[in-house]
């Protein structure tokens, strides 16, 4: 590899770099010379004054006098696109808490809705009507089985005829079997005790 470079061959790649700063890794990668090599050749540059030099994080960079004002320039446009960036944060964040806020103020609103309905239709009624006695008993029987009755009053939840569980057809069956065989059983008992008391005689 020739280690044979000028200086102005040095400057012209700083000179048409698009960005006015050059790490020195960047500046080796454009000359036929190694990178400790293109380090020193940029040191002596720096102290015959045709190069400045300083070290941003971990790697020196370098820039042409020159190109000072481009320098300027770039950093104020990135300290600007930063503040930009910045307000666009804030503005977003404010944005989502308010559409959080809207979001819990409709909630509120409608379970407020949903409370004053089922206030406004009020617990449930049910009609009850007392029970006939029979024609003998007269008017007396009927005055004491309407006093029996409570009236439920409107904090009284009462339960309809509608809310009582109703049987399968599997338990009506086996309901109307049961009842088949009890009467079944109650014959044939009749049966032998009538059987057994013509024994007797």
């Amino acid at each position: 590899m020739s280690t044979s470079v000028d200086d102005e061959t040095i400057l012209e790649i700083l000179r048409s770099n698009d960005a006015p700063r050059m790490t020195t890794t960047e500046v080796a990668g454009q000359l036929p010379v190694t990178r400790g090599t293109t380090r020193n050749r940029l040191q002596q540059l720096v102290d015959e004054g045709l190069l400045e030099r300083t070290t941003e994080g971990n790697n020196v960079v370098w820039w042409l006098p020159e190109r000072e004002d481009e320098i300027a320039e770039s950093e104020a446009d990135a300290e600007s696109e930063a503040e930009d960036d910045a307000e666009t944060d804030a503005e977003e964040r404010e944005q989502s808490e308010g559409d959080e806020t809207s979001d819990e103020n409709d909630v509120d609103v409608e379970a407020a809705e949903q409370a004053k309905a089922e206030t406004d239709d009020g617990p449930t009624e049910v009609e009850v009507e007392a029970v006939d006695g029979d024609d003998d008993d007269g008017d007396e029987e009927k005055e004491e089985e309407e006093a029996d009755v409570e009236t439920p009053d409107s904090e009284t939840e009462t339960r309809t005829a509608a809310d009582r569980p109703e049987l399968s057809d599997d338990e009506e069956g086996l309901r109307t079997v049961a009842v088949v065989a009890a009467v079944i059983v109650l014959v044939l008992l009749l049966r032998k005790l009538l059987g057994g008391g013509d024994t007797e005689e």
